[in-house]
């Protein structure tokens, strides 16, 4: 499991940040940050953590449940992988946590 899971300090609320937009194209997530006029490809985890707070699951841990009920593969490395999608997006400034 991940440590940020595993100790409660990864399980903030999140939401999406109100200065981006975003769309699906097939297997891809475009998101364009307003503020700072840029624009983001989201693929794989961090397309799937996008559409999990876009249906309103605001928690790490429950988005790595919900990813982890709906595909097959590791669940360390699931797990893993949402919490780094997670940290890259705030980082980006396109989920906000708090």
């Amino acid at each position: 499991m991940s440590e940020g899971v595993a100790n409660g300090a990864g399980d903030e609320r999140l939401s999406a940040s109100e200065q981006v937009m975003a769309i699906k194209v097939e297997e891809e997530v475009i998101a364009f940050h307003m503020d700072h006029g840029r624009y983001f490809g989201l693929r794989g985890a961090a397309g799937l953590v996008w559409e999990r707070i876009q249906a309103g699951t605001d928690r790490e841990s429950a988005i790595a449940a919900e990813i982890l009920a709906s595909h097959r593969g590791d669940p360390d490395h699931i797990r893993a992988d949402v919490a780094k999608a997670i940290a890259e997006m705030k980082r980006l400034g396109i989920l906000i946590g708090g």
